[in-house]
């Protein structure tokens, strides 16, 4: 089982031997010189640490053979002698021969692309053996490499990914694969996440193309692997053909999760965004951090924001959001702290009075206790951003003022009263 992997100057050696550790002997040179009459470039060593044996400094399509001798340790003497010719492509490989020139693909669109005079590389991954069409995607019909070329694909998002060679008109014999790594060059600290060979699904081409489709993490860059079939691993690959490659990709996030709380309740609102710029059903978890009583509820993004009730006052609560998307999107852990129950306890002291509230076209906010020059009346909504901000002119033993709310969106707001030393806030609702 000799094969040369080769390149347009170099060539990778190898072959199966049933004689492990033993030494050998690699002669090579020009096609037709005499062995061993003629010793031509002799390399040594030992099939257990030096195979593959690399070579370089060959002449562009120029044909070469290689004699093996290997010595048996068994019999004084005993070796035996095999041959194998290969020939160099006449180009050189493609830039994307080497994964740290990997060609980035994009979401949405095809790429024309070729592995034409393409090879391997030293310390190349490739994935095991599990069989043709991997119902778990995570191998191949066979652990050959011939004539690899690299892509990568990074998702800004968390999304359900399909990476694929199916095309209409493609007749590419393919084996796929999906990697991370830590450092693409030397391969360092590989990791196989998908792997596909021969999708018996694909219409249009050939069924011998390659398809994966998986969970990818936004901001991770993935390292897609193309190779062709091999059937044997004394196959000696074609100078290369032409294919496409595609990506589809739908994403989700959930990002700015916003927590208004007061003594008992909590108002929650977070925004999701999609590729698909659609609404997902949602289950809120969240966590009495005193007690460690989890409690859910469930929803959908049309109908945020998300009001709770029946909360322990001056308690801290952690909460994420889980989408009900392809890939369950599921936001960060955030938390809140209800308020001490009481708001005259709080703040600006006694009798603060907010009313109406519920309200549709005004808010009257009264303060029968002293208030300090520079104390702040604001209104913030959900999403964070301050839509009212009134500042206290001097101190004062008394403050009455009246907030319009009539062109306000119906839904919760946020009251905040604050001077120097405090702040207090109230739940308002605009009808």
């Amino acid at each position: 089982d000799l094969t040369a992997s080769v390149t347009d100057v170099t060539a990778s050696l190898s072959w199966t031997s049933y004689n492990q550790n033993s030494d050998f002997t690699l002669a090579w040179d020009s096609a037709g010189f005499d062995y061993p009459t003629e010793p031509g470039n002799v390399v040594s060593g030992n099939n257990g640490t030096d195979v593959p044996v690399e070579i370089s400094g060959l002449e562009p399509g120029g044909t070469y053979t290689f004699y093996v001798t290997e010595y048996c340790e068994s019999i004084a003497g005993n070796s035996d002698t095999v041959s194998f010719t290969f020939t160099t492509y006449p180009e050189p490989p493609p830039a994307n021969n080497d994964i740290c020139n990997a060609v980035a693909l994009t979401a949405g669109d095809t790429l024309a692309t070729s592995n034409a005079y393409a090879s391997t590389e030293a310390g190349e991954p490739v994935p095991d053996a599990t069989g043709c069409n991997d119902p778990d995607q995570m191998g191949w019909c066979n652990s050959n490499l011939s004539s690899t070329t690299w892509y990568t694909f990074t998702p800004d998002m968390d999304g359900m990914t399909t990476i694929s060679t199916c095309y209409p008109g493609d007749f590419f014999d393919s084996q796929l694969a999906i990697y991370t790594m830590d450092d693409c060059d030397g391969f360092v600290n590989w990791n196989l996440v998908a792997a596909n060979d021969d999708n018996n699904d694909c219409s249009g081409g050939t069924g011998f193309s390659s398809t994966v489709t998986m969970c990818l993490e936004g901001g991770v860059t993935y390292y897609v692997q193309v190779d062709p079939y091999a059937t044997a691993s004394t196959w000696n690959p074609i100078p290369g053909e032409p294919f496409n490659i595609w990506v589809d990709f739908n994403g989700g996030e959930v990002m700015n999760e916003i927590a208004f709380p007061t003594p008992h309740t909590a108002s929650i609102n977070f925004t999701y965004n999609s590729t698909l710029g659609v609404n997902v059903d949602y289950t809120l978890y969240y966590t009495n951090t005193t007690t460690n009583e989890e409690m859910m509820v469930t929803g959908n993004t049309a109908d945020l924001p998300i009001v709770i009730d029946g909360l322990d006052d001056l308690t801290q609560y952690d909460f994420y959001i889980s989408c009900g998307d392809e890939c369950n999107t599921t936001s960060e852990v955030s938390s809140f702290t209800t308020l001490l129950d009481g708001i005259n306890e709080l703040g600006f002291g006694k009798n603060v009075s907010v009313y109406p509230n519920p309200t549709t076209d005004k808010i009257i906010v009264e303060i029968n206790a002293d208030v300090n020059e520079g104390s702040v009346i604001s209104i913030i909504s959900l999403q964070g951003k301050v839509i009212y901000s009134e500042v206290v002119k001097e101190n004062t033993s008394d403050y009455r003022t009246e907030i319009d709310v009539d062109n306000y969106a119906r839904g919760i707001y946020l009251l905040k009263l604050e001077d120097e030393n405090s702040s207090i806030q109230q739940r308002i609702i605009v009808q």
